[in-house]
């Protein structure tokens, strides 16, 4: 990258953040924390909280400009490979600011993009795996898939089953490493051969050694081009005997004023 394009880059970054602070009506007392700014295929993404004027949490979000995802390179890798996360683009990794690691579940994000999808079939297409992690970095990094240990079933929202490398229930655990286990949603309707509906958005959970570790919404390259909010059912998915609050809400809200997504989890509740 040249002087000139690092310069402009920098500048990106930093308008983003001042737009982010400013962004939407804040009522009183309440204020926007910023994260981390990191960048992604020469976009801007940043991490933040709003919190109430009495220090709570109110919301924990993750801006993405739609830059980074237009820059997404959509190749050739092959989608047929079982461990095709190992083909996922690096991650960009991002801490939540401190107050949400204080009060909340989350501790940071990390944004994969996957060219050409992964299994099962209905997830080949380009997508971006939004990995929203309760457990530290070097934790996260740490996951060498070594250890088999399934969630117990109770630890399970209903509706959500493990992924098994065999594809029944009785099987393996399909673990990728330095991300853990994947549950998913069976009410998806991508899962449905007989719904004729293709996969544009779902909520996956992530488990290791027994424990939650991650939300993850899974979105296409395709749908979040289209420039259009959604929101994502929440499973009630927690870790039992750590105390703290989990969000019942997520939103993407596509806002034209600067040409972002911000990905926001809001409505917490205290589980554990």
């Amino acid at each position: 990258m040249s002087y000139a394009k690092l310069l402009i880059f920098v500048a990106a970054l930093t308008a983003a953040v001042v737009a982010l602070l400013a962004w939407g009506p804040t009522p009183s007392g309440e204020r926007v924390i910023p994260g981390e700014t990191r960048a992604l295929y020469d976009g801007p993404i940043s991490t933040w909280a709003r919190v109430g004027a009495d220090g709570s949490v109110r919301e924990v979000g993750l801006t993405m400009a739609l830059s980074a995802v237009e820059n997404a390179p959509v190749d050739a890798h092959d989608a047929s490979d079982e461990h095709n996360h190992a083909h996922a683009e690096p991650s960009v990794q991002a801490d939540f600011p401190a107050a949400v690691k204080d009060a909340t579940y989350f501790d940071h994000v990390s944004v994969d993009f996957v060219p050409s999808g992964h299994p099962p079939e209905p997830y080949r297409v380009p997508h971006f795996d939004i990995h929203f992690y309760g457990i530290s970095t070097p934790t996260q990094l740490a996951i060498d898939c070594s250890d088999p240990t399934k969630p117990e079933a109770s630890l399970l929202p209903a509706d959500y089953v493990l992924v098994t490398t065999d594809g029944t229930p009785e099987g393996p655990a399909d673990c990728v490493p330095a991300m853990g286990q994947h549950a998913a949603d069976i009410t998806s309707p991508e899962l449905d051969p007989a719904s004729g509906e293709v996969f544009t958005k779902t909520m996956i959970l992530g488990y290791y050694r027994g424990e939650f570790v991650f939300f993850e919404p899974m979105i296409t390259r395709a749908y979040l081009l289209a420039r259009q909010s959604f929101e994502l059912r929440v499973p009630n998915a927690h870790q039992p005997g750590d105390q703290t609050q989990y969000p019942t809400t997520f939103r993407g809200l596509y806002n034209p004023n600067d040409d972002t997504y911000r990905f926001i989890w809001a409505d917490f509740e205290t589980r554990g």
